[in-house]
């Protein structure tokens, strides 16, 4: 019904250009950006929100939820466009990132022409991708149709990419079954030596990580610093085409960065300096895009340097489009990010469930589904609270999603006391592994944004904070500001499901929760398939700073 409407709304714009014309004959064009604007806060981080976006961009909006709602790599049009590049520039940057092959006239001259007029931009991401990567891109079909996944065609596509004339030979993929469960065995032979490795036997789902570790680690082996970088996917086959990169590990990742390509995070990035932008996990839905930067200090360019002719040659600083791409470091403040050492044991409990319940899953998903679904109380439905997304995504959730840690910002006062009713409300989480060990870093920063709620101040990380608000304007994915912490952790609201959690109430700072791109509300992991171990540790509260946080 969203799309028709939007659709109907476009077709209008088209049809009667003149926004004289169209006042006249319906709705004004605010009243529409106004109409759009609300649907896609109620969608966001859906499918909707993504023709939403186009129609506000191509109705004037450009305001920040609009486009962060954009896909990654048509968004990232604007943001250039924004930031003055121009494709010859980007193109010496890709090389000096270790993209050697100069890319092509039709390349540049595309990439100029999305720049300069980014709108041209929409629907073309897959485009965007190929022009930008050109010869060095792999692209591999990832689309789960019941057949064994091949992973030893891709690990083959993927070294060819770099080294074409090498001798790859015998390469061959069996089913190989153990103790511990099946696994995928590829063997090979490169250039007379024998390799091989193992993927994980996950039905027919492809298990990408184990094939780019494997191109990582030949390469290794060769002495090459190249390594393999997943990009965002396009548009083509609804985005289940996996697009890769190989290219120079010391030189891309600072190019990267500075350039906000989106990348999947994975083994090979997930090592990457700090601020190295990266997407949400595969599948790649709506709403996500490349992570802010970590702010670096950078000395600010003379006035008339921004005028200076740039060399071609060497890896000489881009004045006016790479110093606009870093961000000064802002002084200490209150607002200023908040760590926590990494915590052995608490990664070790995460990493417990993932595998019990992954393999539960797997095996009798639909019977744990059937036991847990939940509805949403009456008072939830009668009020439309927006937080009853949740009850539409939850066997998505369930049954695809990935769990993390979430830390309590803060919830509805009854949630802290036995009751009946399930309660609302508001959570920090993260799909970055370096918070597996630091779910207290999650807990600390909700209690920072409590804080500068409460005092109020100028800065962009108390505004942040004043729209954090345990009521109807309920926030829903949305991203951190990087001031607070540079990776970027998600807002959202959630729903504690009493019999979800321990004893049917909330008696820790973090939990266990499961998160998957269709739903911007995630879903904490029933207690039901805690491990034990986590099970002592919440009711000793050492999943908790210091006392529940109360709203």
């Amino acid at each position: 019904m969203i799309w028709t409407a939007v659709m109907a709304l476009m077709l209008r714009l088209y049809q009667e250009p003149d926004a004289k014309a169209r006042r006249e004959s319906g709705p004004t064009d605010s009243q529409v950006v106004t109409a759009l604007r609300a649907a896609l806060s109620e969608n966001f981080g859906a499918e909707a929100a993504d023709y939403i976006s186009w129609a506000l961009v191509r109705y004037g909006c450009r305001q920040k939820p609009t486009m962060a709602a954009l896909h990654p790599w048509e968004g990232l049009m604007f943001e250039w466009q924004q930031r003055k590049a121009s494709a010859p520039r980007i193109a010496l940057m890709l090389r000096d990132g270790g993209l050697d092959k100069p890319l092509k006239p039709a390349s540049l001259e595309a990439l100029d022409g999305w720049v300069n007029d980014p709108v041209k931009a929409l629907g073309e991401a897959t485009n965007i991708i190929e022009a930008l990567f050109g010869e060095r891109l792999v692209s591999y079909d990832l689309h789960d149709d019941g057949t064994p996944p091949s992973h030893d065609i891709l690990f083959g596509g993927l070294v060819a990419s770099l080294l074409p004339q090498a001798r790859l030979t015998e390469l061959r993929q069996a089913l190989v079954r153990g103790e511990d469960g099946a696994v995928w065995r590829v063997a090979y032979s490169f250039e007379g030596q024998a390799g091989g490795f193992d993927a994980r036997a996950n039905g027919s789902t492809m298990d990408v990580d184990a094939v780019m570790l494997a191109v990582d680690d030949l390469l290794e082996r060769l002495g090459r610093a190249e390594r393999v970088y997943r990009l965002a996917p396009g548009r083509y086959n609804n985005g289940e085409t996996g697009t890769f990169v190989l290219a120079d590990a010391n030189r891309f990742p600072e190019i990267a960065w500075r350039l906000r390509l989106p990348l999947l995070r994975s083994p090979s990035v997930s090592e990457l300096p700090p601020g190295v932008p990266m997407a949400a996990p595969e599948p790649l839905r709506v709403g996500a895009r490349p992570m802010a930067p970590r702010p670096v200090a950078a000395p600010a360019a003379a006035p008339e340097e921004a005028s200076m002719p740039v060399e071609t040659g060497g890896t000489a600083p881009m004045s006016l489009l790479e110093s606009r791409f870093v961000t000064p470091t802002p002084p200490a403040a209150a607002s200023g990010p908040v760590e926590r050492a990494a915590d052995p044991a608490m990664k070790q409990l995460i990493g417990a469930l993932r595998r019990s319940f992954g393999a539960g899953r797997l095996l009798q998903g639909g019977r744990w589904m059937k036991q847990v679904r939940t509805e949403p109380p009456a008072w939830m439905v009668a009020s439309g609270d927006p937080v009853r997304i949740f009850y539409e995504k939850q066997e998505a959730l369930f049954r695809k999603g990935r769990i993390g840690w979430g830390a309590l910002v803060e919830a509805d006062d009854g949630v802290f006391a036995q009751g009946e009713d399930d309660l609302p409300g508001v959570l920090l989480f993260s799909e970055d592994e370096y918070f597996d060990a630091r779910p207290a870093e999650l807990a600390a920063l909700g209690g920072r944004l409590l804080e500068l709620r409460a005092i109020g101040s100028g800065s962009e990380a108390s505004r942040f904070a004043q729209a954090v608000r345990n009521d109807s304007g309920r926030p829903l994915g949305v991203p951190v500001p990087a001031s607070m912490n540079a990776r970027e952790p998600m807002l959202s609201s959630f729903v504690a499901i009493r019999a979800h959690l321990p004893d049917g109430l909330l008696a820790g700072a973090w939990f266990p929760v499961l998160i998957h791109p269709s739903s911007v509300v995630p879903m904490i992991v029933p207690q039901t398939f805690w491990p034990p171990a986590m099970l002592a540790a919440w009711n000793e509260r050492r999943m908790s700073l210091e006392a529940p946080v109360r709203a």
